[in-house]
């Protein structure tokens, strides 16, 4: 690894944005996005929102075109990553979804907001995760496993399918947790939405009632007039 100085390390830094190409680009998004930040700030927050999105939409297009092959290769690169810790997890990834999978657990059976279908649900994934996670100990510990030694774990039929299989089924628990705050998020905005729609519809009903009655009793009065103008 290189090691740098403090000197080093800003003159480097520097130099890279100085040569770069793209430094302009960077400075005219970075203006629209000024511009986009002052138009906030004076309250007009549709054409604020609409000079951010602009300005997104600009980096993520100059990004796909100029670095199309490279970005397929990363992309590439990413799924087989992906793949190969669903199937051949290190140490490091399985202790993280051990400790993830208690904290999920505890988190779920003190939280008395949590319906209890889902309580349900998040212990058997808990469970299940646990069960194959001693099971993988046991069989560690059967065979001697060095599990510090590299890919010695998956050396052992049963110890690599036990892994795999806590690996996929944490997956499924994540896709399914990730899909029910999505879900609860899109049902939150669209009551939001409907509250907002009836509270203008009342109002607008209270305001027409408010001016027809106001009517009403202009045209009492105006009666009560004439009324009396008649009598004299």
């Amino acid at each position: 690894m290189i090691e740098l100085t403090s000197n080093s390390f800003v003159k480097t830094l520097y130099e890279i944005i100085t040569d770069s190409p793209s430094s302009v680009l960077f400075v005219v998004l970075g203006t629209v996005f000024a511009i986009a930040m002052i138009v906030n700030m004076r309250k007009n927050e549709k054409m604020g929102k609409s000079l951010f999105v602009f300005g997104w939409i600009f980096i993520i297009l100059f990004i796909l075109v100029k670095y199309t092959s490279f970005l397929g290769k990363i992309f590439d690169n990413l799924i087989n990553t992906i793949f190969m810790q669903i199937f051949f997890p290190n140490l490091a990834t399985y202790i993280i979804i051990i400790i993830l999978t208690n904290l999920i657990f505890l988190y779920t059976i003190n939280n008395k907001k949590i319906k209890y279908f889902v309580k349900i649900i998040n212990t058997a994934f808990f469970i299940a995760i646990m069960v194959l996670m001693v099971y993988t100990l046991e069989e560690i510990n059967a065979y001697e496993i060095n599990i510090y030694a590299e890919n010695a774990v998956y050396k052992n039929q049963n110890v690599l399918v036990l892994i795999e299989s806590t690996t996929i089924l944490f997956i499924i628990w994540t896709v399914i947790i990730l899909s029910k705050l999505a879900i609860n998020h899109l049902i939150k905005k669209s009551d939001n939405k409907l509250k907002q729609e009836y509270e203008e519809y009342e109002s607008n009903n209270k305001n027409k009632n408010d001016n027809n009655k106001d009517e009403n009793n202009n045209k009492n009065d105006d009666n009560k007039k004439d009324v009396e103008v008649l009598k004299l």
